[in-house]
């Protein structure tokens, strides 16, 4: 009994030698793979909303009060074989105490102490390490999935993943499940293992959505099902199911094919061009030989029979030097014939177009405008895209002052090029005006604009 009393009383008092020893770090080091700090359900935020960084302070003792300065404590939390503790992203120091095994006062931190980041303290009381080590039973494991709005189900429980279409979960060890679905892809199950080392598994799914290219005319819309895609080309993944494709065009027939897709499948289709569809327009006019223009287009003279205009509304000018200009409007219907008989009215004599003696000038010559239409003209972006090129006629007045009036395309290319001509020659600085008799009168001058794109 004497001897189990001062085996007792030794025994007690090694445990306060060893509890009076003062704590010190044995090593301190950042978690590079470990994503507690930021994972839903062991994630905290300091007072500011940010995600606070964890240190994992390694001892089997408890009783330990943590002081983190002005900086503050976001949170502590009590684990097996360790102490969970959340500070603020930049904290320098901390202060560790305990009532038996003393104070660790103003550790400073060997590294840098980033938010969402994960630390791991290993703590040391005098000679003996306070750490026990106990067997792991769970491990991370992270899913990497494509595509990122996919659900993943482990062991019957469905998990979101975060916006890069990852999950980390932490499992304990064994063999587990998984399932996979996402909307137009196709399920993915299987059967994992849980070890001692973090593992990762990543899942691309097989997408269900077809792939289908239409092909057409290039200035004819492309349709599917209700809803324009393109012109001329397009391509495109569908659900798979039955689809209705057009090809429309204004005052054209519509071309359509219906067709099947099934899923993956690739498909590809040519729709013929849209057909014209056509009246007849008669125009006739007095004087004979006006200029005939049909929505800008010069298109003759009159009297003229035209039998393949195509439907709808038609904006007609009647054009002759010393009329003035008449304008229409004509609506053309399939296989009928509208007629149009004009009737221009001369130019009062003030007002009227000369012939005059002496020509207009551009300053500086015939050198200098070349030289500014060089300087001015800007190739419109689309024409050059489809390699559009050609020479625009524009006729205007070049008015007793010298000034620009009245300029309207005579030989139409195509209308960017029209708006583009249209443009440099209204910008045009005064001429030298033409003169009769001595006098400045108003002359017409015609201009051509060319387009030319380098071969």
């Amino acid at each position: 009994m004497v001897k189990r009393f001062t085996l007792y009383i030794l025994l007690s008092l090694l445990s306060l030698v060893s509890r009076a020893q003062s704590l010190s770090v044995e090593s301190f080091k950042l978690l590079e793979t470990d994503l507690t700090a930021n994972t839903t359900g062991t994630m905290m935020r300091d007072q500011n909303g940010n995600v606070a960084a964890l240190i994992r302070v390694v001892t089997t003792e408890k009783g330990f009060v943590f002081d983190g300065g002005m900086m503050g404590i976001v949170g502590t939390k009590q684990d097996v074989g360790e102490i969970m503790v959340y500070v603020p992203g930049g904290i320098q120091k901390i202060t560790i105490k305990h009532e038996d095994l003393g104070v660790l006062r103003d550790y400073y931190f060997p590294v840098p102490i980033e938010k969402g980041r994960t630390y791991e303290l290993k703590l040391i009381s005098g000679q003996i390490q306070t750490t026990v080590i106990k067997a792991q039973t769970a491990q991370y494991v992270v899913f990497s999935v494509n595509p990122s709005n996919a659900t993943v189900a482990i062991d019957g429980v469905s998990y979101s993943l975060n916006g890069d279409g990852q999950l980390s979960v932490r499992l304990p060890f064994g063999d587990h499940t998984y399932k996979i679905e996402a909307p137009s892809y196709a399920q993915e199950d299987g059967i994992f293992s849980v070890g001692q080392e973090k593992s990762k598994i990543t899942v691309n799914l097989k997408s269900l959505m077809a792939e289908l290219t239409v092909k057409t005319d290039s200035q004819a819309e492309i349709w599917v099902n209700e809803e324009k895609k393109a012109t001329g080309f397009w391509t495109g993944k569908l659900v798979p199911g039955n689809y209705l494709i057009e090809a429309r065009r204004q005052s054209h027939r519509t071309v359509m094919q219906e067709i099947v897709l099934q899923q993956q499948e690739q498909k590809s289709i040519e729709l013929a061009a849209p057909t014209p569809i056509t009246g007849s327009l008669q125009i006739e006019s007095e004087p004979l030989e006006c200029y005939i223009f049909i929505d800008g287009k010069q298109v003759g003279e009159t009297p003229s029979f035209m039998d393949d205009c195509l439907i709808g509304e038609h904006k007609v000018e009647l054009k002759k030097d010393g009329y003035e200009t008449k304008e229409l409007t004509v609506t053309v219907q399939e296989n009928q014939t509208s007629d149009i008989k004009a009737e221009l009215n001369k130019t009062s004599g003030e007002d009227a177009i000369a012939i005059p003696e002496s020509m207009p000038e551009f300053p500086g010559g015939t050198e200098a405008l070349l030289e500014y239409l060089r300087s001015n003209v800007k190739y419109p972006a689309i024409c050059k895209k489809e390699k559009i090129q050609g020479r625009v006629a524009i006729t205007f007045i070049i008015e007793k002052d010298g000034s620009i009036g009245e300029p309207e395309v005579v030989k139409s290319v195509n209308p960017y090029l029209d708006k583009e001509a249209l443009r440099v020659i209204s910008a045009m600085p005064k001429w030298k005006p033409g003169l009769q008799n001595g006098k400045p009168v108003r002359v017409k001058y015609t201009i051509p604009v060319n387009f030319k794109l380098p071969d």
